[in-house]
């Protein structure tokens, strides 16, 4: 992206784990080089890749899984949705949500439940599939089934959990995690 103010140009240039933007002191509309090529991408997500050039790549689904039906019933929809549209689709749900402000409140199936489900959605859908990773032992087994591993961003800065996602070789997506309240 680039823009002006006060006679400087600015691109906002994205390097991996930062965003900064370099100010050129020239003349308004100045020619300014163009951001370094990430080797990474495109990222390949299951079938699809993902990145500069590509379609967007949409994740969605239920937040947690309930049921296999309602898993089964979004997946369809969604697919259908994204053969409707210029657009890729993941499908994503989560098999714990550990960050429940109630310690009573419904986290989901749990790992194999939730496991069997989205080769299930997959199997049914042809859509790609992601769900939470919350500890590095659940990397083989999500990483068998998911064509993308999601890091929650509560839990985006334990390194042993990263480096256990990296280690199944599918794509990770690593929310950001919010700085406190001031």
């Amino acid at each position: 992206m680039t823009f002006s103010a006060d006679g400087y140009d600015a691109r906002v240039v994205a390097f991996p784990g930062t965003c900064r933007a370099v100010k050129k002191a020239f003349s308004p509309r100045a020619t300014l080089p163009e951001p370094p090529v990430n080797p990474r991408l495109p990222a390949h997500v299951g079938p699809h890749r993902c990145g500069p050039g590509e379609p967007l790549l949409v994740i969605a689904g239920p937040c947690v899984m309930e049921n296999e039906r309602l898993c089964l019933h979004v997946a369809e929809s969604l697919a259908a949705i994204a053969a409707s549209l210029p657009i890729r689709c993941v499908f994503k749900a989560s098999f714990d949500k550990a960050n429940r402000t109630s310690a009573g409140a419904f986290r989901g199936p749990g790992l194999d439940e939730g496991i069997a489900i989205l080769d299930k959605v997959r199997a049914a859908t042809g859509l790609p599939v992601t769900t939470d990773m919350h500890l590095p032992d659940q990397g083989p087994a999500i990483g068998a089934v998911c064509d993308l591993i999601q890091i929650p961003a509560f839990l985006c800065r334990q390194t042993d959990l990263l480096l256990a996602a990296a280690a199944t070789g599918k794509a990770v997506n690593v929310k950001k995690g919010q700085p406190p309240a001031t």
